[in-house]
């Protein structure tokens, strides 16, 4: 049976909610969790914002502030 429990990884240990019961000599298996960098919300918003304002339907405004 597999049971799920968060956990904080701190100088070498890893802290458990208070109420993780888990018998000794239990196997573990545990998967680290990497959070996103900065840089990847940086790229994701200027894909978002190349999409919304380079587009040929904003073409319209600038020849209105031509004239």
């Amino acid at each position: 049976m597999l049971i799920s429990h968060q956990a904080v990884y701190e100088s070498g240990n890893l802290k458990l909610p208070k109420d993780a019961s888990i018998p000794d000599g239990s196997k573990v298996i545990v998967t680290v969790i990497e959070e996103p960098s900065e840089d990847y919300f940086i790229k994701a918003s200027e894909e978002m914002l190349d999409k919304i304002w380079n587009n040929d339907n904003d073409d319209i405004y600038e020849q209105l502030l031509e004239k």
